[in-house]
C-alpha cells in the first residue's frame, strides 16, 4: 500500500508541475493571483517574447478583406497582420536573375488581393503586435493565406516569431518563384535600412 501511495504522490506532483508549465501566459490562478511567469517577467516582455506567440483568448473575425499590403489586411475596420510571414514592403523592389528591378512589394499585395478575390476571409487571433494590430492566421475557403503567400514566393517565413511556413518558403525557393526568382533583401532588413 505504501508503494502505491508514493506513486500517487509522485504522479500528483508531476501533474501539478505539468499544469503550471502549460498554463497560458497571463492567466490567473483560481484565487486571481498572477501566475509565476507573470510575476517574473518585466511588463514589456510579457507581451513580446521572441520566438513565442502571445496566445490570448481565442477570437476570430470574418468578412470582406481590404488588402493593405502583402502581409496585412483590414476586415470590418480591424487591422490584421498575417502571423508567421513577412512580405516585401510596398516601396520595395527586388531584382530578377538578369538584374532588372521589379516591384516585389506591390506584386505581393496584388497577388494576395487576386487570390482573395472578394471572397470572405476568416482570421484567428494568434497575438497582438506592438502597434495594436491583431496578428492572425487567415484563410479563404479553407486555404491558409499565410501559407499560400509563403508557398508562392510572395512572402518569407518570419523565423523571428515562429517556425511555421518554413517548408512553404523552402518549396518556393526550390521552385525559384516569386521573390526567389532573383535577388532581394529580406523585408525586415529592408525596413531597417529604409526607415523614413
Amino acid at each position: 500500500m505504501s508503494k502505491l501511495m508514493a506513486i500517487f504522490i509522485v504522479l500528483t506532483a508531476l501533474g501539478i508541475i505539468f499544469y503550471q508549465n502549460i498554463q497560458p501566459q497571463g492567466t490567473r490562478t483560481p484565487e486571481g493571483q498572477a501566475t509565476q511567469r507573470e510575476r517574473s517577467s518585466p511588463p514589456q516582455e510579457r507581451n513580446s517574447r521572441r520566438g513565442r506567440s502571445k496566445r490570448r483568448r481565442s477570437s476570430s473575425i470574418s468578412g470582406r478583406a481590404h488588402v493593405v499590403d502583402g502581409d496585412s489586411l483590414e476586415i470590418n475596420n480591424v487591422s490584421i497582420r498575417l502571423f508567421g510571414i513577412d512580405a516585401p514592403e510596398g516601396r520595395q523592389y527586388c531584382q530578377t536573375q538578369t538584374g532588372e528591378d521589379w516591384p516585389c512589394g506591390r506584386q505581393a499585395s496584388s497577388a494576395l488581393r487576386r487570390f482573395i478575390n472578394n471572397r470572405q476571409v476568416t482570421c484567428e487571433r494568434q497575438d497582438t503586435d506592438q502597434y495594436g494590430r491583431m496578428v492572425g492566421v487567415c484563410s479563404v475557403d479553407g486555404t491558409n493565406l499565410n501559407g499560400w503567400m509563403a508557398a508562392n514566393g510572395h512572402a518569407m517565413a518570419y523565423r523571428k516569431f515562429t517556425r511555421d511556413y518554413i517548408d512553404e518558403e523552402q518549396n518556393a525557393k526550390a521552385a525559384k518563384i516569386g521573390l526567389w526568382r532573383g535577388d532581394f533583401t529580406p523585408p525586415w532588413q529592408w525596413r531597417r535600412e529604409n526607415r523614413r
